[in-house]
């Protein structure tokens, strides 16, 4: 599609540990627009180099994103890179004022304790009255992975294939932090919803199934010759999938392992993992890789195909100063905010997923270019021979 939406200000909602990787792989895409204005909480300033202005200010606080929205009424980019917040009543303020939206994650409901994706994610999809594209849950994962999921299937199995779609990770992030501190390679409070406050949730026999109370299962999970700790997460990307065209999922999971210290630490309580995790700071030397799996299974033939997106923590850190985690974040979200921009006609009040984007808009060379351009490197693995253990006791087995 060679059409290209022109927004003059990009305003990019926080500025954590994935804005200041945003800043530093998505340089020469943020230098296009006229004006880059930057909205955070925490009074931090900018990357160096970025030519910015910086507002203090709650992006959930919506007088105050009202007061910068309006401002640039009609023509601006929102990207919402705050975890936990109402993305819907955020969407709704960025819809008023004819901007166009992107986050990466599922939205929370403002000023309750709920952490159910059975509850969250028909709250993240509520619609708008957004005339221009409205992206959600597009990061890595969700949101990559889905992409992946969506490229396997369009090059190995037929249309109205029943299929499974499984998700891995097996993040080694450690590093050596002195009093006790275990570092992760994202947001601890996240980590920590989505592992200890959050139930399990997966998708079986074509069935969204969701445990009744927190936290998250614990199983085995295999990664070639070896066997790790691994915790069922819900995931977006699970919601999601379900919305993939021309197939039936049968089965969805996201098996999520970590290096032992971490995994020692999600074994107690929230508030002692609240006390533990931390990101290191720039100075702290890290170690490890991350890697990404997406498993494909046709539930006929047994015909299946996996990806694998390795990422080292310690090769990223001497080339950006950025962890492996913080490198897939940001440049899987460059990619789909080249999407967003290609995007030609929009009904109103329409917000997609990485599994309902249309990718035929753009088509697999444009698509393909972009994984290129932003070092989105995922490889055949089906050398991995990814499964759970059946010997963990969750009823998931899938081979």
């Amino acid at each position: 599609m060679n059409q290209t939406r022109q927004y003059r200000t990009l305003i990019l909602g926080g500025y954590g540990s994935i804005g200041r990787a945003f800043f530093l792989l998505g340089g020469s895409y943020i230098n296009t627009f006229n004006q880059v204005v930057v909205l955070d909480r925490k009074g931090m300033e900018p990357y160096e180099s970025a030519d910015a202005m910086f507002l203090r200010g709650d992006i959930e606080d919506l007088s105050f994103l009202a007061n910068v929205l309006r401002r640039h009424a009609g023509s601006f980019l929102f990207v919402n890179l705050c975890s936990l917040t109402d993305t819907y009543r955020i969407r709704q303020k960025v819809s008023y004022y004819d901007g166009a939206y992107i986050d990466t994650s599922c939205s929370t409901l403002y000023g309750a304790d709920e952490h159910r994706y059975s509850r969250l994610m028909p709250h993240t999809f509520k619609p708008t009255r957004n005339a221009e594209p409205h992206f959600t849950c597009c990061g890595v994962n969700p949101g990559m992975v889905e992409v992946v999921a969506r490229k396997i299937i369009q090059e190995t199995f037929d249309k109205g294939a029943c299929l499974d779609i499984l998700f891995f990770e097996n993040d080694q992030f450690h590093a050596q932090l002195d009093g006790g501190r275990v570092g992760v390679s994202w947001s601890p409070d996240t980590l920590i919803d989505e592992v200890m406050l959050t139930p399990t949730f997966s998708v079986r026999a074509s069935q969204a199934v969701e445990c009744e109370q927190p936290p998250t299962l614990q199983t085995k999970a295999q990664w070639g010759d070896r066997v790790y700790d691994a915790r069922l997460v819900g995931h977006e990307e699970l919601w999601n999938v379900r919305h993939i065209n021309s197939i039936t999922v049968e089965n969805s999971f996201f098996a999520y392992t970590f290096h032992d210290t971490v995994m020692d630490v999600l074994r107690s309580d929230a508030d002692l993992a609240h006390g533990a995790f931390i990101i290191p700071d720039d100075d702290t030397r890290v170690f490890g890789t991350d890697t990404l799996a997406v498993k494909v299974i046709d539930t006929a033939s047994r015909k299946q195909s996996t990806l694998a997106w390795e990422t080292d923590h310690a090769a990223t850190q001497k080339k950006w100063g950025i962890n492996g985690v913080q490198f897939q974040v940001a440049s899987s979200l460059l990619f789909f905010l080249e999407l967003l921009v290609r995007c030609g006609d929009w009904s109103e009040g329409k917000v997609l997923s990485a599994s309902d984007i249309p990718l035929e808009w753009f088509g697999w060379d444009v698509i393909n270019e972009l994984l290129d351009r932003y070092g989105i490197d995922w490889r055949e693995a089906n050398e991995l021979d990814l499964r759970l253990d059946a010997a963990a006791g969750t009823g998931l087995t899938f081979r």
